[in-house]
């Protein structure tokens, strides 16, 4: 008998949105998020789950007073019985008095403990773990008993797990684990929160799983992009669950760096005539987007004056403007500098190959920003 599961994390309700000066804006937003869990009812009926994991960091705070916690006990009592199991993660984490140390629904289920623990639902084995801001003894998969018979074993945790570049940079509170201790483990699956990026890694039988966060929280490269829930549907032990994407984001974060230099010192309303095409290529009132402005030109430009006009086409835009100005060398100066950018004027002058020539501004435009020691 098949199992479906509805899988999310990292909904950060009550988030704080500082970096939304406009008020107005960060209550819109504020609730959009919050759209997320009374959106869950929906995604159980459609897609027949038999089974909700939230796997951490589904508030922002751990404040137990917030209107946020209402609505998602309406959210989960409307999932008419269907079971709910919640990890706290270290947003929301488990502690006596806190955000999860309350009256819940009847069909929810909220781990307390930095101990694993196991709950059988339909004949499958479910273990989670709650983060109590204590780091775990012997490793993240320390501990589980398995639950003996059970059709499929799913872990929930919200844990690192430690990709290359995040070996060092992991609190140990925080549950950091390799993707390669899972193969030691008898889990079909583990529901995973933390990662705001979706990503799935398949080891044979075996799936870990980040849904990532529902909605992009900041103007940051772990938050643009397409955001989801998953759908996990277990058929067979011997083989990995079939996962679709739940797409749900209700606005878009977009970020785009722009360097002035690929625009090889032209006009001044030619460069902003370009900046401005790069800027509206994204737009849309369901956008929040930045853009880096960056690199060097021999003249002043005001970047966020020039494209004041165009925030009216996004719902949030912001423009950081790092253009730099190259300073003129006046003629009978005998530099380094100016040496270096007299030798180059002379073969953009005297070349009457276009390749060389464009190679030899190239040049003169790195080596001048070398030499005033602002090269990117």
């Amino acid at each position: 008998m098949g199992l479906r599961v509805l899988h999310t994390a990292d909904i950060h309700l009550a988030p704080r949105l500082a970096y939304l000066e406009d008020a107005i804006a960060r209550r819109q937003r504020r609730d959009e998020i919050t759209t997320h869990v009374d959106d869950l009812p929906k995604y159980v009926r459609d897609y027949k789950v038999d089974v909700v994991l939230l796997a951490g960091d589904i508030f922002d705070r751990d404040l137990a007073a917030l209107p946020e916690v209402g609505r998602l006990k309406n959210a989960l009592e409307a999932c008419n019985g269907v079971p709910v199991l919640i990890t706290p993660g270290t947003h929301d984490p488990w502690r006596k008095g806190g955000i999860w140390d309350q009256k819940w629904p009847s069909n929810v289920v909220v781990f307390k403990s930095n101990l694993w623990e196991a709950y059988e639902i339909a004949g499958s084995a479910f273990y989670g773990i709650a983060t109590t801001g204590i780091a775990k003894a012997g490793g993240l998969f320390n501990g589980i008993e398995y639950v003996e018979g059970a059709q499929f074993h799913i872990g929930i945790a919200h844990a690192s797990m430690l990709w290359e570049d995040l070996i060092d940079k992991v609190d140990p509170k925080n549950f950091p684990f390799t993707e390669q201790e899972i193969d030691g483990t008898s889990l079909n699956y583990l529901a995973l929160g933390d990662h705001h990026n979706s990503r799935v890694v398949v080891r044979g039988k075996r799936m870990i799983a980040y849904p990532g966060s529902p909605e992009g929280l900041s103007l940051d490269p772990a938050e643009s992009g397409p955001r989801h829930m998953l759908i996990a549907e277990f058929e067979d032990p011997e083989q990995p669950p079939r996962i679709e994407k739940i797409l749900c984001n209700k606005r878009e974060i977009y970020l785009e760096k722009i360097s002035v230099d690929e625009f090889d010192n032209s006009p001044q309303e030619d460069v902003l005539e370009e900046i401005r095409r790069k800027i509206m290529k994204a737009s849309g009132s369901n956008v929040l987007a930045r853009f880096d402005v960056s690199g060097v030109l021999p003249y002043v430009i005001d970047v966020d004056e020039a494209m004041e006009d165009l925030r009216n086409e996004y719902f949030i835009l912001d423009i950081r403007d790092k253009v730099q100005m190259l300073s003129e060398i006046p003629s009978g100066i005998y530099t380094i500098r100016a040496l270096f950018e007299r030798k180059i004027a002379e073969v953009i002058e005297s070349t009457q190959d276009e390749k060389e020539k464009e190679v030899a501004k190239r040049a003169l435009h790195l080596g001048l920003q070398a030499l005033e020691g602002i090269l990117p």
